[in-house]
């Protein structure tokens, strides 16, 4: 499947979220089975929703009985919510090629929730290329829009993720879900920061904020647009004036943008079943290991078969060669290059990479002393990230003055380098000095220092940002290359 392929006919493409009498009456209107709701519902990832509104089989697979949900699927044959039933029971149950060979079924029918639930699931997977071109089949769905958006921005189109975005930004299209409308909001900004486009940024958060009729499921969102675009201050101001029990959930957001381990744990406990959406930027801030001891966690036993599904291509490898070490046999498989289990396999266990952090230690990569001379310093360091939150020129020329530059990146005893580049030459074990992109909760907290002991990470400060660190960070590359002061 690619983006060249038709679209889904123009009745099909508005098949957004709707209130469940609307739904009722389109669903007449264009003769489809009551069960559309609950078929989009299912694809955008809200089983309980689906069960809601849905039949036996989707309040089955919302409760896990999967045998009684897939035997509902296989009921009536040819029908299309039941064949959604069919490949979200067999995904839950670990069976992920098969399932997503019959999503990728009803994307050829061009059925609407097969289409969303397609690029839901690529996404989930780390195939941002096929989920972004699902997603462009439905423009005018929010779900959809923000799975090729995120998709999008991953992939490094800053663009293309705003063309996504663009007719719920412009008013031509309508989200009648808060919490999704913020969702859209947050992906706006981020677009904005990548392209450096600040001056739309910081208009955008300013207006957001002075916004008078943001409901209250939005405040985590309109938190996450206002620190983009620099204005967190002002957004802590706003929020001290809500009343709403989702304040806490946006002041949460900001302390986890922020890197505030501390806050962020104490600010959860206050939010409540409203932290359920932060818990897993949280452990990532805090580096616990809840269900791990060292590798010899209960997964990973003898006897057993693991699935690990790569959706990033180096950020979790030193937690997947863990896994690797231990007794358990490992399957890594990875749907964006092709790479899958055998047919026929039946793991004991199917898991992401990054659901690895909460098992199992990294096995850390060994450091290497780099034998050249002198410090290297690459040209982008944190860029794309937000108002204030950017690497600033000033910075990086007292950064250049502060350390003897080597000729060339090979050839240097300590490099700083950007996120990007520490993981792709994480495996070299080097010396590297590298800038946390602010907001990535992986680079706040303890996480990479751990998997890779050599590197030293560089956080700016949650107030000031990166003001003063240019010499800063010159002075500790050269301690770390042995040049005196």
């Amino acid at each position: 499947m690619n983006a060249s392929e038709s679209l889904l006919p123009r009745r099909e493409r508005n098949a957004a979220p709707l209130a469940p009498g609307a739904r009722a009456l389109v669903d007449a209107w264009l003769g489809r089975s009551g069960e559309g709701a609950a078929a989009l519902a299912l694809a955008g990832g809200d089983p309980l929703a689906a069960a809601a509104v849905g039949g036996t089989g989707m309040r089955a697979l919302a409760e896990g009985r999967l045998e009684d949900a897939l035997r509902w699927s296989r009921s009536r044959p040819g029908s299309a919510a039941k064949s959604l039933v069919g490949a979200e029971t067999l995904i839950a149950g670990g069976r992920i090629v098969p399932g997503m060979d019959a999503l990728e079924r009803l994307v050829r029918r061009r059925d609407p929730a097969g289409t969303l639930a397609f690029a839901r699931r690529c996404h989930l997977l780390g195939d941002h290329a096929r989920a972004e071109a699902a997603a462009a089949r439905m423009p005018l769905n929010p779900a959809a829009a923000l799975i090729g958006a995120r998709s999008a921005l991953v992939a490094g189109r800053a663009g293309s993720a705003l063309a996504h975005l663009h007719p719920f930004l412009a008013g031509e299209a309508a989200t009648a879900d808060p919490v999704q409308a913020g969702a859209i909001g947050g992906a706006a900004a981020s677009a904005l920061a990548r392209l450096k486009r600040t001056a739309a940024l910081a208009a955008f958060g300013r207006r957001l904020l002075s916004q008078g009729l943001v409901p209250p499921e939005m405040l985590p969102a309109l938190a996450r647009v206002a620190w983009t675009a620099g204005l967190a201050a002002q957004a802590r101001e706003r929020l001290a004036r809500e009343p709403s029990p989702w304040r806490d959930a946006a002041r949460l957001e900001l302390d986890i943008l922020s890197g505030d381990a501390e806050g962020a744990a104490a600010r959860a406990e206050v939010a409540g079943t409203l932290a359920a959406p932060s818990r897993g930027m949280l452990a990532l801030l805090t580096g616990e290991v809840p269900n791990g001891n060292g590798g010899a966690a209960e997964p990973f036993s003898a006897g057993r078969t693991l699935e690990v599904w790569r959706t990033h291509p180096v950020r979790w490898d030193p937690w997947i060669e863990a896994a690797k070490r231990t007794r358990a046999a490992v399957v890594v498989a990875n749907l964006a290059e092709g790479v899958l289990p055998p047919d026929g396999s039946t793991p004991d266990l199917v898991l992401d990479d990054g659901a690895l952090v909460e098992l199992v230690e990294p096995a850390p990569v060994p450091p290497r002393a780099g034998d050249g001379d002198g410090v290297w310093v690459d040209s982008a360091l944190c860029d794309g990230v937000g108002i204030g939150h950017d690497w600033p020129q000033e910075e990086h020329q007292a950064l250049v003055r502060a350390a003897r530059r080597a000729a060339a990146r090979e050839d240097a005893r300590v490099r700083i380098v950007s996120a990007d580049t520490a993981l792709a030459t994480g495996p070299q074990g080097l010396r590297d000095i590298v800038l946390a992109p602010p907001g990535d909760p992986f680079w706040a907290g303890p996480l990479a220092e751990r998997a890779w002991p050599a590197m030293h990470v560089v956080r700016a400060h949650p107030e000031t940002g990166w003001r003063g660190m240019g010499s800063a960070i010159g002075a500790l590359a050269r301690e770390l290359a042995g040049m005196g002061s």
